[in-house]
């Protein structure tokens, strides 16, 4: 059956399609100094004597709304997108990995930073600021493929890595050797969300390689961008808790993930009175009593895993 939300989105579609060469080329320095090489369907759609071009389908549109359904229903605590909103969107583009984050590229602080794997929700972590030495951090202005929309101010364009440099160039950069390469991630499309000043807020589909993303999950992922723009991911007044300061959050991911006081110290790189002192300044914030109340209140039942 066609509703009238699925008939927007033919439209959005059809609009969509009249202006596919813009989307997939931009005239940024940073994108057109690379030599472009020719697109591989993903290994994971194409099978022998189907078609190159795959086309977007009722169903597809039908998934989209299933996926604006869900992303605007309870937000987690923590905020960010539901499980099952981002489960519809592997339905429309497989992945090996999903991640949604914010992040203040200024100051390395990590506002939120989902992960799904396989499906599955692996990992949530809030208010953690990024070391200087962070590999994203320290190559992420070098590399044009995370950058472009902080240079050029265009965050509506959907990019993929391949847009920028063929894979010859990206495995001899300094970002794909020492963030991307170690946990298995060759390619990427990027859908950049409205943020502000040095903040950024991105959904990105990571894949590994030799599986390419094609046209497909280009315009949908461009169907589904400013629907998704205009839902607030914020945690749910109910379930924010008392402010922490980004040092608090830093000791708080570390105790949902099991360490002990003395763990802590060690990789914080001080004593274990001082983590005991910012216990309990964080207990008085949050109006508890121990460490497991503490967990639940700030990441509202769902810490992240251990690392």
């Amino acid at each position: 059956m066609v509703t009238s939300s699925t008939t927007v989105l033919v439209e959005e579609h059809r609009g969509l399609e009249q202006r596919a060469a813009p989307i997939r080329r931009s005239s940024h320095p940073a994108v057109t100094r690379y030599p472009r090489r020719r697109r591989r369907r993903s290994v994971e759609h194409r099978n022998e004597g189907e078609p190159m071009t795959r086309t977007t389908t009722e169903a597809d549109l039908q998934v989209l709304l299933d996926v604006v359904a869900s992303a605007r229903g309870p937000r987690p605590a923590a905020g960010g997108f539901p499980d099952d909103a981002v489960a519809s969107m592997r339905r429309l583009v497989d992945a090996d990995l999903v991640s949604y984050f914010e992040l203040d590229v200024a100051s390395g602080l990590v506002h939120v930073d989902q992960t799904w794997e396989g499906g599955s929700h692996v990992e949530t972590v809030r208010e953690v600021r990024l070391p200087d030495d962070d590999a994203f951090r320290r190559h992420y202005w070098q590399t044009p493929s995370c950058s472009y929309a902080s240079v050029s101010g265009d965050d509506t364009t959907i990019t993929a890595r391949t847009d920028f440099y063929g894979d010859r160039t990206w495995h001899r950069m300094p970002m794909y050797r020492e963030y991307f390469a170690p946990a298995g991630i060759d390619n990427e499309m990027m859908c950049c969300l409205p943020a502000g000043g040095t903040r950024i807020r991105r959904l990105i589909f990571f894949r590994s390689a030799g599986c390419d993303f094609d046209d497909r999950d280009r315009l949908l992922l461009a169907l589904l961008r400013p629907h998704l723009a205009e839902i607030d991911v914020t945690p749910d007044a109910g379930d924010r808790p008392a402010d922490l300061t980004p040092r608090q959050w830093e000791l708080m991911n570390l105790v949902a993930s099991g360490l002990s006081n003395a763990e802590i110290a060690r990789r914080l790189h001080v004593t274990t009175n001082t983590v005991r002192k910012h216990l309990e300044n964080i207990f008085a914030r949050l109006e508890v009593g121990t460490r497991t109340a503490a967990v639940a209140r700030a990441f509202g039942g769902r810490p992240p895993v251990p690392q």
